[in-house]
């Protein structure tokens, strides 16, 4: 009879249970970070490839998504999520928002921005050449804005904002923001990132309220 093998202590168990489980499109996130970062272009890059670095078999893949089209969308909708999500207060709970927490949305966007560099610049690039990238980069555009108006509304209605801040302005700002990002961003380091954080707070800020101090 085989021997029995002991039971892992409470610890052991502990440990295991509080590991994160990498989801799928977390994999393919980092994948396609690291390939583009090795000089594999955007618009060449293959399901095989995928699935080779995000270490699942290309049957995985054909489980989760498609084609390499419905992924790309999938990620784009992740990475507005997370860039939504690192807004904090500013687009998460307006009414309780100030010019602090507009600064610091400001701040954690760029970060996230700089984060996923690799391919939302690939994405910004392929955009007008491929309508459905771009179709997939302006959704993008459009989700941030929409939520910057409804922020700005808030604003507005508590009787913060200055004369000009309309949802246009809003549209405006919030563009900036994101191309600017997307194109400037991979070349920072730390300390050139938090200056352009502070310069886009600034602007951000000082477009909105009427009393930013």
């Amino acid at each position: 009879m085989s021997p029995i093998a002991p039971r892992p202590s409470r610890v052991a168990r502990a440990r295991r249970v509080k590991q994160p489980k990498v989801s799928i499109e977390d994999r393919l996130v980092a994948a396609m970070e690291s390939l583009l970062e090795r000089g594999q272009r955007f618009g060449t890059l293959t399901v095989d490839q995928l699935s080779v670095a995000a270490g699942i078999s290309r049957g995985t893949f054909y489980l989760h998504f498609r084609d390499k089209g419905e992924l790309v969308a999938r990620l784009m909708s992740f990475i507005t999520q997370e860039i939504i999500d690192s807004a904090g207060t500013w687009y998460g709970d307006a009414d309780a928002a100030g010019p602090d927490d507009l600064r610091a949305a400001v701040v954690g966007m760029v970060h996230t921005f700089k984060k996923h560099h690799v391919i939302l610049s690939a994405v910004a690039d392929l955009a007008p050449i491929d309508e459905r990238v771009g179709t997939m980069y302006q959704a993008l555009v459009d989700r941030l804005c929409a939520q910057s108006r409804r922020s700005l509304a808030v604003v507005r209605r508590k009787g913060l904002s200055r004369p000009g801040a309309t949802d246009h302005m809003a549209d405006t700002i919030c563009t900036m923001i994101v191309e600017h990002c997307v194109r400037n961003v991979g070349e920072l380091d730390a300390t050139g990132l938090n200056r352009l954080a502070r310069s886009l707070a600034y602007l951000g800020v000082n477009a909105v309220f009427a009393n930013p101090d």
